[in-house]
This record gives C-alpha cells, structure tokens and sequence, in this order.
C-alpha cells in the first residue's frame, strides 16, 4: 500500500461470520482485521490491487474489499478539509 501513496490505515480487530465454516475455532496465529483507508477515487483501483494482493489468502474467510463514496474528509488539527494529495 505504501507503494501505492498510501500514507496511512487504521487496521481494527474484527468479528463476523459469513462462508468460513469454522467461526468459534480460534486460531492463536491469526486474528481477523478490518483495514480502512481514504484515497482519490483515481487511485482506488491500484490500493484494491495491492490489499487483494497482500491480504488474499485463498481461505473461505477473506473478507471483501469495499470502496465507498465518501464526501469529505477533514482535517481534526486544522479544521480544514484534507486535500486529494493528503488522501
């Protein structure tokens, strides 16, 4: 992602159950998380890429990969929205 300009996530820990069939085994070794990221719209295909790229472990339990609209993002410091460079 960083290859991508990304410049930042939150990662979050996460709960859920859908396909994988195993929901109440916990594994020690892994933890599911939840990454977010805001981006450009024009670079919202190359970030998709590179988190299927590197996320993507061919188990029933991948999650999906959204993309949004999101109609601002603002800075909390400044109080000013952030520019498409920040994103």
């Amino acid at each position: 992602m960083i290859g991508q300009g990304a410049r930042g996530m939150s990662v979050t820990p996460m709960q859920g159950f859908g396909e994988h069939k195993d929901f109440f085994h916990e594994d020690p070794l892994t933890r599911p998380v939840r990454v977010e990221r805001f981006t450009a719209d024009h670079r919202s295909t190359a970030l998709v890429d590179a988190i299927v790229q590197t996320a993507r472990t061919g188990e029933a339990s991948d999650g999906p990969v959204a993309v949004l609209p999101v109609t601002g993002v603002f800075r909390i410091q400044s109080k000013k929205p952030a520019g498409a460079a920040e994103l």
